[in-house]
């Protein structure tokens, strides 16, 4: 087999290189990785088996491949460095250790970039970093060292053994090398790409069909297997278990069961497994496979492992991967809710069309048709296997996701060029990735989400993002098309079924909002979207930094990001009842926990405006111009209709009614604490002094500040003061009123808002200090004001 395998290649056959593989693997691997019949979970012969002569026998052909040697017995490729010229001790670069579980990592907290740039413990030791201040927590396996990245660290960005030496060099293999490895990689990744993404349980893949030794189905082995799932208690599995085995086998099952996300259970015949599967009450995910398929897949993970190990022997074989990830097609095959077209209710007209959420009709922000959802199984070649990756990546179990994703951080994140590919390719596919890990109940660690961290964290990368692929914009809208069916709203649709901004609806709508009474698992899921905006606007530009690209796609990313902010905008609502006691609190955890998610992405986004005068006049009107058509309260009083005229040392206005006691208030006012920041920005708000004409945008401005009084700017605030003083005390706490003093640097600079900000003193009836304390918060910000 070895000397038809090896003459395949010289020649350049590589129909028959794969199907001299996949003929050895078929009959050698179900050998090596044969089921324990009495414990068929129990693995340790396979482990010995896989480490003696049989399991080296399984990788021993792929090395003679790459060295074309048909006396090759090694299970390595060392000695592709003496065909290629390679010396791996001058590659020196990025480390890139992938971190196991519980693995210690450390960060300096004097040069790291930021807290998601770590070191291994083997780079710290000879870094400059261990005489600094330092931070060592452990990992949930899901990170590698970022030892040797530029970006990662402001000094010291390499250990002794990965700082470039004058001798280091770029090695480029020969052609006909690197085509023979090309092909050879992606047999292999083929095969463990179709393995385990492979769905029939009772049948081998397609590619297998020719190959198969005859068999009759009538005696075919199967197994019974537990798959993984966070939905049931420790104690309901391991009663189901216990059906199989005893109590000890049970708790070692269930031990692998959440290790590696699934153990086979039971060995028998198709109709045996099938008994065993159904012959429980809980809903657990258990399946029936075929025997040879459960080895062959087990064997695709051993294969990705070598291979991972293979590119720290032969380090040329790094890059080599990453291209044929990022290039190479592979069949996507994958069951989804496929969007079809119900109906177009639009009239001949072309007018606006409505759809009242409150009646059971979904919305999609991504989509522009009313659609109606039936699964659907899609087949396209014109995915590559990066792609399919990322979209497969809950169809597979735990094992196989953490070696994917360890493959890619060893290849792709390693090399900034197939960095930036791979960031634009998870950036295309942004909204179906996490619509997948919403639906899927493994930790966010065991999921493809987590490896955004890899890449949004990198500066350069992080704004190349948002200048050319719109990246802050496609989070935003991700958040909102997965948390769109807790809003209570109308929806408007234009003439093209676009749903249009908040900008367009008369305030005498209903205000998109969300209206919360728990806080669901998916909810929580989708909210994770929001780590990726942290990370996304975590490197600030400088003023040098901005360009025409960079300031569309930040500012289109915004009007996005507060599309969704203003949904949280007056939700909530209370009013202070002291008549008699309340038995039932209303829902407020949801509402909390969503702002405390957006607080880092909300003081990031004003950072960026403070850096750049345009972006930070366009995002200012945005606010206004939001904050213009939103009323200022939404559940209304009797009173609230009525004017009253208030004088004040000779200045007369009226104003709007508001009793707390009678109309309600809310403390979640995300859209003015942004107004604030920005407001503090004196570099560019210092043209609402000046006599002079300015740009557009703050002409536009000042119009809407000085011209319509309905704005409300500060009168939402104070409400808020108001009710805190009185009431609500933990709103005041460190991590929920961090952003007060925005408020406070607001309120200051009266001047810009109206005229008529002493009524406010009056309104509030805090010039009696005999009535509100002296040390209240809404008495400190009223005074500041008059």
């Amino acid at each position: 087999m070895i000397v038809n395998l090896v003459q395949s290649v010289v020649q350049g056959e590589w129909a028959q290189v794969r199907q001299l593989l996949l003929k050895h693997w078929l009959i050698q691997v179900p050998q090596v990785f044969e089921i324990n019949e009495d414990m068929p979970w129990d693995n340790t012969g396979v482990k010995e088996k896989f480490l003696g002569p049989s399991g080296q026998l399984l990788f021993s052909p792929i090395v003679s491949a790459f060295l074309l040697d048909v006396r090759n017995t090694k299970s390595d490729l060392g000695g592709m460095n003496e065909i290629a010229g390679v010396d791996p001790s001058k590659t020196g670069k990025i480390c890139g250790h992938v971190f196991k579980n519980e693995e210690e990592t450390y960060t300096c907290l004097d040069c790291a970039t930021d807290k998601t740039c770590v070191m291994c413990l083997p780079c710290f030791k000879v870094s400059i970093h261990k005489s600094h201040k330092y931070e060592m927590r452990s990992s949930s396996g899901s990170g590698c060292c970022d030892c040797g990245d530029v970006e990662a660290w402001l000094e010291g960005y390499a250990c002794a053994n990965h700082k470039k030496k004058d001798d280091d060099e770029t090695f480029t293999l020969a052609p006909e090398l690197k085509k023979r490895s090309e092909q050879l990689i992606e047999i292999i990744l083929h095969f463990a790409l179709s393995m385990l993404t492979h769905n029939d349980d009772l049948k081998l893949p397609d590619f297998f069909e020719k190959l198969e030794i005859e068999s009759s189905t009538d005696n075919q082995q199967c197994l019974t297997v537990l798959y993984k799932n966070e939905t049931h208690s420790y104690e309901s599995v391991l009663k189901v278990l216990e059906l199989y085995c005893t109590k000890d086998q049970a708790m070692f099952v269930e031990t692998i069961v959440d290790r590696e996300g699934r153990s086979a259970v039971k060995l028998g015949n198709k109709t045996d497994c099938i008994r065993a599967k159904d012959d429980h009450h809980l809903p657990l995910s258990f399946k029936v496979m075929d025997t040879s398929l459960f080895a062959l897949q087990n064997f695709s993970i051993s294969l990705l492992t070598w291979l991972n190990t293979q590119m720290d022997v032969f380090p040329p074989l790094r890059e080599i991967v990453g291209e044929v990830l990022l290039n190479s097609n592979f069949p996507l095959k994958k069951k989804f809710l496929q969007k079809v077209v119900l109906e177009d209710s639009k009239d001949d007209r072309g007018v606006t069309n409505e759809i009242d959420s409150n009646e059971g009709a979904e919305v999609f922000n991504s989509v522009t048709t009313i659609v109606e959802q039936q699964e659907s199984t899609i087949e396209n070649s014109s995915f590559t296997m990066l792609e399919n990756i990322l979209l497969q990546d809950t169809q597979i179990w735990t094992a196989g996701r953490c070696i994917l994703h360890q493959l890619l951080m060893r290849t792709v994140f390693m090399i900034y060029d197939q960095k930036v590919r791979f960031a634009k390719a998870f950036m295309k596919h942004y909204n179906e990735i996490y619509e997948d890990f919403i639906k899927d109940d493994h930790e966010i660690y065991e999921s493809v989400v987590q490896l955004s961290v890899q890449f949004m964290t990198v500066p350069s990368l992080a704004r190349k993002l948002v200048a050319e692929d719109d990246a802050f914009s496609v989070i935003s809208k991700a958040i909102c098309v997965q948390t769109d069916k807790y809003t209570k709203c109308k929806i408007l649709f234009d003439d093209h079924w676009e749903l249009k901004l908040i900008f367009s609806v008369n305030a005498d709508e209903k205000i998109a909002r969300f209206d919360f009474r728990s806080f669901p698992a998916d909810l929580r899921r989708s909210l994770q979207i929001a780590r990726d905006l942290d990370y996304i606007l975590n490197a600030v530009p400088s003023e040098t930094d901005w360009t025409r690209e960079l300031i569309d796609g930040f500012v289109s990313g915004f009007a996005d990001f507060l599309v969704f902010v203003q949904r949280l905008q007056g939700m909530n609502e209370v009013k202070l009842q002291a008549v008699e006691h309340q038995n039932l609190e209303s829902e407020w955890e949801t509402a909390f926990n969503i702002l405390i998610r957006l607080k880092n992405a909300i003081s990031l986004s004003i950072s960026w405006a403070e850096t750049n005068e345009e972006v930070h006049n366009r995002v200012l009107l945005m606010c206004l111009e939001l904050m213009n058509n939103m009323p200022p309260v939404y559940t209304k009083a009797d009173d609230d209709s009525k004017e009253v005229t208030i004088t004040v040392n000779g200045e007369s206005c009226k104003i709007s009614y508001f009793d707390v006691m009678k109309s309600g208030t809310s403390i979640h006012q995300p859209v003015v604490r942004i107004i604030a920041g920005l407001f503090t920005a004196q570099n560019h708000t210092m043209f609402l002094m000046r006599n002079e004409r300015g740009n557009k945008f703050q002409e536009q401005i000042k119009t809407i500040l000085i011209t319509n009084e309905d704005t409300n700017l500060y009168e939402l605030s104070l409400r808020v003061l108001v009710l805190c003083a009185q009431s609500i005390f933990f709103c005041t706490e460190p991590l929920c009123g961090e952003e007060d003093q925005q408020m406070l640097h607001f309120y200051k600079p009266g001047e810009f808002v109206t005229p008529g900000v002493k009524h406010l003193a009056k309104k509030y009836n805090v010039s009696r200090r005999s009535e509100v304390a002296s040390n209240t918060l809404c008495d400190r910000a009223a005074l500041a004001l008059v």
